[in-house]
């Protein structure tokens, strides 16, 4: 879904106003770099309650870095 704007776009928008309605959002990738290279999807992780990150590729890890402000020894534990 994080692939086409309107489809983005809509994911965020349910995610921004389902907070209004105690509705609860879940959201699985194999790919955290998907929603990380949208501009749509970086406020739905960052918004968050609960981020689970399991093994990352070294492809994506140092965005990951950033987003989440992981010190060097998360990030490798997360590799």
């Amino acid at each position: 879904m994080m692939k086409s704007d309107d489809t983005a776009s809509f994911l965020y928008s349910i995610a921004k106003r389902g907070r209004k309605y105690y509705l609860r959002l879940c959201t699985i990738t194999q790919d955290v770099g998907d929603f990380m290279r949208s501009p749509y999807g970086v406020p739905i992780v960052t918004n968050s309650s609960l981020q689970l990150l399991l093994k990352q590729s070294p492809s994506s890890i140092d965005l990951l870095q950033k987003t989440f402000n992981h010190t060097e020894k998360k990030k490798y534990l997360l590799l």
